[in-house]
């Protein structure tokens, strides 16, 4: 990845190809999580789209985007929790 390589954020968002309306999402997803939550949550697509292609049969694709969709949702509220929690008090 190029951030893992120490390329500054603008060139590795560009390497990476990500422009347009869909950098500032990714930019503050980056924020919310974790290199190993993103790397594990690039893993999980990667399982998504073989069972997608049938190579690994009797998984329901569905099923699978739906765990990573909550894995994502649950890591990015885990790491707001205390900023909450500071402002509520």
């Amino acid at each position: 990845a190029p951030a893992a390589r120490g390329l500054p954020s603008p060139a590795a968002l560009r390497e990476g190809q990500v422009f347009g309306p869909r950098r500032a999402w990714v930019e503050r997803a980056a924020q919310r999580w974790s290199a190993a939550r993103i790397r594990a949550a690039l893993l999980h697509t990667a399982h998504i789209d073989r069972i997608v292609k049938g190579l690994e049969p009797g998984a329901n694709p569905w099923n699978e985007l739906r765990r990573l969709g909550i894995a994502l949702s649950a890591a990015g509220r885990a790491r707001q929790a205390p900023s909450r929690q500071r402002s509520a008090v």
